[in-house]
């Protein structure tokens, strides 16, 4: 980074704040952990960052306050997670939700990308992976695990994070593997997963995936199913597929 004072750093300092906000709004669900939290972390300036910021060590005292906004994160979030997971995931999700998010897919991963950190800008955690819709990006390493007690709980908080994020819009977050997703395709699959978990609505959803897959094929648009209602559609029968009840709403 540079030995100056330039957008970078401010950008840096504003995901150590949101971090750290996330953080604190984690940890004030429970008084225990929120008292825990401030005894065993010190709080990270609020000040302007040229007010405070260690002009003979940008780099280095940048990096000490990444350590402690994931630390303060990782603390609150295990904390809470074994009281109350559930309360956890609403309470990031909410996080999300604030945002009132509405744009493209690569908006919103910009967005994303301005609010969570990742390293240092030198790490290159995030890599740009080509996608034939929406954006896509490569987690190249894991700079999040080594301050959680529970594997893959920090991954959990990110999903919950974009599924407030994209609540009221067309796109959804998918990540498989180290390859992260931002498009339109996956909202209709975790549907499909949705529906065919009822054993009476699986028969008609098989006909209607395969249906939809053939539709995409041709170049056309499906509805979300958000705006579907299935209630409307007449019950399917064939040799291939048992007949199937008309399906409950999404």
């Amino acid at each position: 980074m540079s030995l100056f004072l330039a957008p970078i750093h401010q950008v840096m300092y504003d995901k150590i704040h949101y971090t750290d906000d996330l953080a604190t709004a984690l940890a004030e669900k429970d008084p225990a952990t929120a008292r825990a939290l401030e005894e065993n972390f010190p709080s990270i300036e609020k000040e302007p960052l040229e007010a405070v910021i260690d002009t003979g060590n940008i780099h280095g005292w940048l990096a000490e306050r990444v350590v402690l906004a994931e630390k303060r994160l990782a603390f609150a979030a295990c904390a809470l997670a074994k009281k109350d997971r559930a309360g956890l995931m609403d309470a990031v999700k909410d996080f999300g939700r604030r945002e009132a998010f509405s744009g493209s897919a690569e908006e919103a991963f910009f967005l994303y990308d301005s609010r969570f950190l990742n390293g240092m800008p030198c790490d290159r955690i995030h890599m740009p992976e080509e996608a034939e819709e929406g954006v896509a990006w490569r987690i190249t390493r894991d700079v999040h695990g080594e301050y959680y007690d529970e594997a893959g709980l920090y991954d959990a908080l990110i999903a919950a994070w974009w599924d407030g994020l994209l609540e009221e819009s067309e796109l959804n977050y998918f990540r498989d593997g180290n390859l992260c997703t931002v498009n339109q395709n996956h909202r209709l699959s975790r549907w499909f997963r949705l529906q065919t978990n009822s054993e009476q609505n699986s028969g008609f959803v098989s006909f209607l995936c395969i249906f939809s897959i053939n539709q995409q094929k041709k170049g056309r648009r499906l509805l979300r199913p958000a705006l579907f209602d299935p209630s409307l559609v007449p019950v399917f029968s064939c040799s291939c597929m048992q007949r199937s009840a008309p399906l409950s709403g999404p």
